[in-house]
């Protein structure tokens, strides 16, 4: 006779053990115990040690058709601890495994046919949708206690013995039974944020590929993790949930979740089914009719790789789909025709992802309890994800971590390290005597404005160059002329906002989007009207013609100009003024005269993200998998 307890249930080092009787050891074709028992997640309806389960339609049945008189017995199995976990995951796959789900669970749910209630752990689990593009953390807790098992001799109730074998028995009792429960307090919380705006992806520090690798298992995370979530959200966009024993689920504020972090684990509170155990009936039940078995089970690790699988393509669909609906935060390049040759390749991997998921979910239906050669093919091509993933992620967009196509004015200024104003002396004398002679004395500035590249990575310049040329012109006798040149930083993109990280971001072009003004005819005209016989003016229009400069001043001081001078008509551009001592009573006044409080009008730069440059050379893949 086979009994319970001499085919006994033991848990040792984590690993359920089932050793099956008479049947079993007779039938050299059936599967041991140990390979054949199913791992459930709680049941929504009345469920227990005896109660039946569909493994075909993955139902429980809420009746007990066996019956024993052997009691429980403790099997092992108990998780010990007493504190929290933190996980940030990105897909549903490792959210299943944060969440201690079985393997079957996770394989039902996976090809779309699992259903839970909404206040089961598994209903929170299914209506979570994680991906690289979703900022997802976990929190579990567990205290479990071991699995108890029924012991004794398990006979079928009289009334179904004589339907064993039959469809009429399955549609009844199922094809297994329920013969572990474990019970313990658990708690499980998703905190979820949408990152769909740029100025929380860079408070995140998202600026990295959407998924530069695949990576199949989650990663660590800490209470840290969990208020940064909270202190970056800044619009009510971050959706918490939670469920544990012995309350129903609920939707909190994150408030409310970390207080239920701290204070769950040392408060009061009911216990709850965690973990059931089936077995099919043939397996143990003493008065089963002697035929072969149902077809053999695949072993977990297969099962898993085709979850993997599902839930990768899943992710990687969401993921892309995001990427389309939301063109703005990705850097696509900065050509209109290569971002719309990105898009549309990206419509169309979407389409393959789905249609592979459609397929797989097709093919696999009931691979978990019935291993065909269709299985194993699903096996075979899917068995290593990432080898499928891995380039597809490489493909998609770097995520901006700054908005480099905001508008950005700044008034750029010409500052020392002390931040106070400098001022010019004059050392060049290519014409006349160094003695003004009480004027009128014409000033005339040119201003480029450009990147600071003294070589290397272009894009890797942070500081915007002014240079400014400033001529004074004696309007009279010998015209002496003097002579400046003035070069400095303006901007600086490190330290332009401190509130949000531009490292990401360069100067395109002149770095700002001024129009250059030409040197042209009728600037040489209005050059000639104010200060008339002028040979600097004779000698730029002859050299300079269709020069470009982003700041153009010209103005002609009074007589005998003996103080500083503010000049700021005929102003162009960037350069709104300058202030310059032009003449002195002194004999030399090459020595003496000076510019200073040089100032500019606002201007807005123009930037760009670095990566949209390097997505400029992006070319979809020559071949896709089908």
């Amino acid at each position: 006779m086979r009994n319970w307890i001499t085919g006994c249930a033991v848990l040792v080092a984590g690993a359920f053990a089932l050793v099956a009787g008479s049947r079993a050891s007779a039938d050299t074709n059936s599967q041991a115990g140990v390979d054949r028992y199913l791992d459930l997640e709680p049941a929504d309806t009345l469920s227990g040690q005896g109660y039946g389960y569909d493994s075909i339609a993955r139902t429980f049945v809420s009746r007990q058709c066996v019956e024993f008189k052997g009691g429980l017995i403790d099997g092992g199995g108990g998780a010990g601890g007493d504190s929290f976990s933190y996980h940030r995951v990105t897909s549903n796959y490792q959210l299943a495994d944060s969440m201690d789900l079985s393997i079957r669970t996770r394989f039902s749910a996976s090809m779309g046919v699992a259903s839970g209630s909404s206040d089961s752990k598994l209903g929170l689990f299914e209506s979570t949708k994680t991906n690289t593009l979703t900022q997802t953390i976990v929190a579990s807790y567990k205290k479990v206690e071991p699995f108890k098992y029924i012991s004794g001799e398990i006979r079928l109730k009289p009334e179904y013995a004589k339907l064993a074998g039959k469809p009429a028995f399955r549609e009844q009792c199922g094809d297994y039974f329920i013969v572990g429960v474990q019970e313990g307090r658990w708690m499980y919380g998703v905190v979820q944020l949408v990152v769909d705006d740029v100025e929380t992806a860079s408070k995140l520090g998202l600026s990295s590929k959407v998924g530069a690798s695949y990576v199949g298992q989650s990663a660590s995370a800490s209470l840290k993790s969990l208020n940064e979530l909270k202190n970056t959200s800044h619009k009510n966009d971050l959706k918490v949930d939670v469920i544990s024993s012995g309350t129903k689920r609920a939707s909190v504020t994150i408030e409310q979740f970390l207080k239920q972090v701290e204070s769950f684990p040392g408060a009061k509170g009911s216990k709850a089914t965690f973990k059931l155990k089936a077995i099919p009936y043939e397996d143990v039940v003493v008065n089963w009719p002697s035929k072969d078995p149902l077809a053999p089970m695949t072993s977990d690790e297969k099962l898993g790789k085709l979850v993997e699988a599902a839930y990768g393509l899943e992710a990687l669909s969401e993921d892309t789909r995001f990427v389309k609906d939301n063109k703005a935060l990705f850097a696509l390049g900065t050509e209109p025709a290569k971002r719309k040759e990105r898009l549309e390749y990206y419509e169309s991997r979407l389409g393959d992802y789905r249609d592979e998921l459609a397929d797989l979910r097709k093919k696999a239906q009931n691979c978990d309890v019935d291993w065909k050669p269709k299985c194993e093919e699903l096996f075979k091509k899917w068995r290593d994800f990432a080898e499928f993933a891995n380039p597809e992620y490489r493909h998609l967009p770097v995520r901006y971590g700054a908005d480099c196509r905001t508008s950005r004015i700044v008034t750029p200024s010409l500052l020392n390290k002390s931040g106070k104003e400098v001022y010019y002396w004059f050392s060049d004398n290519p014409r006349g005597d160094k003695e003004m002679g009480g004027g009128p004395v014409a000033v005339s500035a040119y201003l480029n404005l450009a990147p600071h590249f003294t070589g290397g990575d272009r894009l890797a310049v942070r500081t915007l160059l002014a240079t400014l040329n400033i001529t004074l012109e004696e309007n009279k006798d010998d015209h002496s002329t003097f002579k400046r040149k003035v070069e400095g930083d303006v901007v600086d993109l490190d330290t332009l906002d401190p509130s949000t990280d531009l490292s990401e971001c360069a100067f395109r072009g002149n770095g700002t989007k001024l129009q250059s003004i030409r040197l042209d005819s009728a600037q040489c005209s209005l050059m000639k009207q104010i200060s008339p016989g002028s040979k600097v003016a004779e000698e730029v229009c002859e050299t300079k013609v269709e020069s470009k400069y982003e700041g153009i001043l010209h103005q002609l001081s009074a007589k005998d100009p003996r103080n500083d001078v503010t000049f700021n008509k005929n102003a162009k551009g960037a350069l709104k003024s300058i202030s310059c001592t032009v003449d002195t009573p002194d004999s030399d006044d090459l020595k003496n005269v000076r510019c200073g409080e040089i100032s500019f009008e606002p201007v807005e730069l123009d930037l760009v993200d670095k990566n949209d440059v390097v997505a400029d050379k992006w070319d979809p893949p020559a071949k896709r998998r089908k």
